[in-house]
């Protein structure tokens, strides 16, 4: 099948357990064919996490088809994508993604099911908060390709307060690259680049080359 269209959203609400917080949609522009979906438009308040992005997600049809797969057995789908921040709580950003990946929807269908819309999203929103307690493993994704574009001002990273940050990061068969990052921050000024992989849960590798500046400790 070939199709296309346009995908336009005024405001909305998003709850989903994969990623459990109070995900309020400011606005969204989307056109999509069967192997593409090309972001316009997406302005999101996530939290306490205010975030815009624009992109696109290519791949589809191969995923879709299971062809093209890569050395995790799966089909890539390939993201690039400019993201935006005014007001981000990583620290909630993160926990919740753990959450997320953690969900089991077999152990959960028949609470949820019997759920109200308000009593689903305080189930998703409390699961987060658990999450929070341990801080587990970070796993990156094994079928996404992306290229991100990251900037932001007002940033929460464990106890960082970041008032301006530039990063880019390259994702591929579970690695992460992160480059030209620099952050001004309540402790001096920061630049960094780093490596993060988790193939399995039992080869975990980073390295990270940073340099600060005016450091306060």
């Amino acid at each position: 099948w070939d199709m296309h269209g346009d995908l336009i959203v005024r405001t909305g609400i998003i709850m989903t357990p994969y990623f459990p917080l109070r995900n309020i949609l400011r606005g969204m522009q989307i056109c999509f064919t069967n192997d593409r979906l090309a972001i316009d438009t997406l302005k999101v308040v996530s939290g306490k996490s205010t975030i815009e992005a624009k992109g696109e997600l290519t791949g589809l049809r191969r995923a879709l088809a299971g062809s093209g797969r890569n050395r995790s057995g799966r089909s890539a789908l390939n993201l690039d994508i400019d993201i935006r921040t005014d007001r981000m709580d990583a620290n909630e950003i993160l926990t919740a993604y753990k959450a997320g990946s953690e969900f089991n929807p077999e152990a959960a269908k028949d609470k949820m099911a019997e759920a109200t819309n308000a009593e689903f999203l305080q189930m998703v929103i409390s699961d987060t908060a658990a999450a929070g307690k341990d801080a587990g493993l970070l796993v990156i994704p094994g079928n996404i390709n992306a290229d991100i574009s990251l900037s932001g001002k007002d940033i929460t990273w464990s106890d960082l307060e970041i008032s301006d940050l530039n990063a880019s990061l390259l994702m591929k068969e579970r690695c992460v690259q992160i480059t030209n990052t620099s952050a001004s921050t309540n402790m001096g000024d920061i630049s960094l680049d780093a490596f993060y992989s988790t193939r399995t849960k039992k080869d975990l590798k980073t390295g990270f080359s940073i340099s600060f500046k005016d450091i306060t400790a």
